[in-house]
C-alpha cells in the first residue's frame, strides 16, 4: 500500500529535449529584445519591397558602367571621389524605413555615406554615413530619423576612396522597417555565402562581415542565458539533469556547425563551377585575380626580352600578383611600398607597369611621367587599358 500523504516529484525532463528547447528559447528572448531595441518604427505592416537593380544608377562621379543588370565602377573621379544617384517614383517615407544596397568589392577603408531627398525639402540633400566590412555596406536603418520625411525622389551613395579593384553594385531594395524584414535580413546575413579563405576549412565567422547581429554572439548569448535559467532551477530546488547544461551548449555550437557545414558546401559548389575543366588561364580568369590576369595576358606580348620590368600598383601585395603573373620577366617591385623608384634608377629601354596608382600623370606631347609633384621620367606609352599603362623609358 502507497501513503497518500506521501507525494512522489515527477521526474525531470529528458535532458536531450530540454537543452535545446532552452537554448532555442533564449535566442527567441534574445531576438525579441534585438528587435526591440533597434526596430523604431511598426513591427508590422509598410509596403511591399522596391527592388531597383544597380544599373538603373547613374554615375554623376567617376568611371564605370552597366553591365547587364549591374553597375561596375572601375574608379573614382579626379578628387577620388564616386557619386551614385537612383531616382525613385516617390516612395513614401511612412511605409518605407529600411535601404538595402547590395554591393561587392567595396574598399573596408572607403567613406561611404547614402543620401537621399524628399519632396518637402527637394533642394536639399540628407546624408547618413554607412560602415563597411567584408566588402559590403550595411543597411541604412532610417525609420526614426528626423530627415526621412515626406516622399523620397532620389537615392544614392557617395564613395570617397581608392579603388583597389572594380565595386559592383548588384542593386538597390527600399524595405519597410517591420519586424519581417529586419528579421529576413539577419537571416541572409547568416545564410551569406562566406568565399573560401586560407581559415575557412577549419572556422567561419557566421556569415558576412559588418553583421549587424553575428549569429556566434547569438548563440553564445542564448546558451549562457539558457545556463543561467538551470542555475535558478538549481537554486530553487527544482529538479534537472546535468547533462541538460551540456545539451545546451551542443545546441549553440550544433547551429554554428550546421552552418558552417552549409558554407562549405556552397563553396564546393561555386569552386566546381568555376574551375572544373578548365585550363590553368581559365582559372585565373574565374579567380579573384581576373582582372590581374587579362591585363597579364595583354601585357606579356610587348615586354621584350630581357628587359627590366618594374610593376607598381595601388598596394605592395597588388603589385606581388601581378608580378608572379609576368613572370618569368625580369621584375622589379617594392615589396613594402606602392612607391616609383626616383628617375634615377631607370634607365633607356626599362618597362614601367603602373596599375591603378593614383597620383601618377602622363604628358602625351612631352612623353613624361610626372609623380610626386617633382620627379619626371621621359618614356612611350605602350599600353594603356583597364586603369593599366605599360610604357618604355626613353
Amino acid at each position: 500500500m502507497s501513503d497518500p500523504a506521501i507525494t512522489i516529484a515527477p521526474p525531470p525532463p529528458a535532458w536531450w529535449r530540454l537543452g535545446p528547447a532552452l537554448w532555442l528559447a533564449s535566442a527567441l528572448l534574445l531576438m525579441t529584445a534585438y528587435l526591440a531595441l533597434n526596430l523604431p518604427g511598426s513591427w508590422f505592416g509598410g509596403g511591399a519591397t522596391q527592388n531597383y537593380p544597380g544599373a538603373a544608377m547613374g554615375i554623376a562621379a567617376g568611371i564605370g558602367q552597366a553591365e547587364g543588370s549591374k553597375l561596375v565602377i572601375t574608379g573614382p573621379d579626379s578628387k577620388n571621389a564616386i557619386i551614385l544617384g537612383l531616382l525613385t517614383p516617390r516612395i513614401p517615407t511612412i511605409e518605407y524605413g529600411l535601404i538595402a544596397i547590395d554591393v561587392d568589392g567595396m574598399p573596408d577603408d572607403a567613406d561611404v555615406t547614402l543620401f537621399w531627398r524628399n519632396d518637402l525639402a527637394p533642394n536639399k540633400m540628407f546624408t547618413r554615413s554607412l560602415a563597411v566590412a567584408g566588402g559590403r555596406v550595411q543597411d541604412a536603418m532610417l525609420a526614426g530619423d528626423s530627415n526621412w520625411l515626406g516622399r523620397v525622389q532620389t537615392v544614392g551613395l557617395i564613395i570617397r576612396g581608392i579603388l583597389p579593384q572594380p565595386l559592383t553594385i548588384n542593386g538597390v531594395a527600399l524595405k519597410p522597417a517591420t519586424a519581417g524584414a529586419v528579421l529576413a535580413e539577419r537571416w541572409r546575413d547568416w545564410i551569406d555565402r562566406e568565399s573560401w579563405t586560407g581559415i575557412s576549412l577549419t572556422r567561419i565567422v557566421g556569415g558576412r562581415a559588418g553583421m549587424d547581429l553575428p549569429l556566434p554572439l547569438l548563440t553564445g548569448l542564448a546558451a549562457l542565458l539558457g545556463c543561467g535559467v538551470l542555475g535558478l532551477a538549481r537554486w530553487r530546488r527544482w529538479p534537472f539533469s546535468a547533462l541538460t547544461l551540456a545539451a545546451i551548449l551542443m545546441a549553440g555550437w550544433l547551429a554554428l556547425d550546421m552552418r558552417w557545414q552549409w558554407n562549405l558546401l556552397l563553396d564546393t559548389f561555386a569552386a566546381t563551377g568555376n574551375f572544373a575543366g578548365k585550363d590553368l588561364s581559365s582559372k585565373r580568369l574565374a579567380s579573384i585575380d581576373a582582372e590581374l590576369e587579362k591585363v597579364a595576358a595583354d601585357v606579356r606580348p610587348l615586354l621584350a626580352k630581357g628587359a627590366r620590368l618594374f610593376v607598381i600598383a595601388q598596394d605592395p601585395v597588388a603589385a606581388g600578383r601581378l608580378a608572379y603573373l609576368l613572370l618569368p620577366a625580369k621584375i622589379y617591385y617594392d615589396v613594402t611600398r606602392a612607391t616609383l623608384p626616383p628617375p634615377e634608377r631607370f634607365k633607356a629601354g626599362d618597362l614601367m607597369l603602373v596599375h591603378r596608382k593614383p597620383g601618377i600623370r602622363y604628358s602625351p606631347d612631352k612623353k613624361e611621367f610626372l609623380w610626386d609633384e617633382r620627379f619626371r621620367l621621359q618614356a612611350e606609352i605602350l599600353y594603356a587599358k583597364r586603369g593599366t599603362v605599360l610604357a618604355r623609358v626613353l
